[in-house]
């Protein structure tokens, strides 16, 4: 094997960006008349295009966190260095089709700020990009998890850390939310609950808090990242501002937006006698409605 690749942990997210498959149901030949081709035209600009809106958001989120604090000027010239080094973090993506994969690597030398860091931005933009996505009519679910696996290439990962993932999104969220794994729990608890006093084990414990905070459990007892929490509100807020968020730029009103489309999507469905869809965006209702965030509409 290659002394390269390295067998290590990863952070990492798999997203799946629902029913782009079936926007292109009917095309199974080349259209033929102008009708077929505006038709194709059409799922064409409602897939591609949303996937590359996603795609961009992402790293519109990932490049707004990498820039330089307005604080770092306020600080002594001999401490400048040090608030560079613990503010660290590289958060890697790949894609295939319509889903996302973000990832980041918690291999550490010293300290584990820049894995910390990484899992924070991680969370920070899944659960934005999720709601911003939802006010964009589109529908997202998705697992992250903690766990084993190789890099391929520049940034794709492949190993087990991708399996549970995969798992949790395909074969345990059963409706539109994301799943946090229970290894990623174990593992900013510990960072959250480690001993020492040094700035990095401070800074470490206190990322590792705020992006616990970030999560709860569900109706179901399973863990997801609550986008709708008090812990995330300030996160979205801030963020959602550096992209295009489809005429939402603050989490007030994304909200709602967001919840026209889910309970459109509900009616859908139901008056289609779709049960089993219906059910899924009646359960994404009911975790609006546990954060008392429903509005009249």
């Amino acid at each position: 094997m290659n002394e390269d690749l390295h067998f290590q942990y990863y952070a990492i997210a798999f997203i799946d960006i629902l029913g782009q498959r079936d926007a292109f149901a009917g095309f199974d030949r080349l259209p033929e008349t102008e009708l077929e081709k505006n038709k194709l035209i059409e799922a064409l600009k409602s897939t591609i295009g949303f996937i590359k809106h996603y795609r961009e958001g992402f790293e519109t989120f990932f490049n707004s966190f990498a820039e330089p604090s307005k604080l770092i000027g306020q600080l002594p010239a001999d401490k400048q260095a040090l608030f560079k080094e613990i503010r660290t973090a590289n958060v890697e993506y790949f894609g295939f089709s319509d889903f996302f994969v973000p990832f980041v690597s918690l291999r550490t030398d010293n300290h584990a700020c820049s894995a910390i860091n990484g899992i924070f931005q991680l969370l920070a933009a899944s659960g934005s990009m999720f709601l911003i996505s939802l006010v964009a009519h589109h529908s997202i679910r998705g697992g992250i998890e903690v766990g084993t696996g190789i890099r391929l290439g520049k940034n794709e990962i492949y190993g087990p850390v991708l399996n549970h993932a995969y798992a949790l999104e395909s074969a345990r969220a059963q409706y539109p939310r994301l799943l946090i794994g229970t290894r990623m729990l174990e593992y900013l608890r510990a960072h959250e609950g480690q001993e020492g006093s040094s700035v990095y084990v401070r800074h470490c414990k206190m990322v590792a808090r705020l992006c616990l905070d970030m999560t709860s459990v569900d109706a179901d007892g399973l863990p997801i990242l609550d986008y709708l929490g008090e812990g995330f509100r300030r996160v979205f807020t801030t963020a959602s501002k550096t992209g295009d968020s489809k005429g939402a730029e603050t989490f007030d009103e994304a909200v709602p937006k967001a919840f026209a489309f889910i309970q459109s999507e509900h009616d859908r469905f139901a008056a289609e006698g779709n049960t089993k869809l219906a059910l899924r965006y009646q359960l994404l209702m009911g975790y609006f409605a546990s954060r008392a965030v429903t509005p009249s509409i």
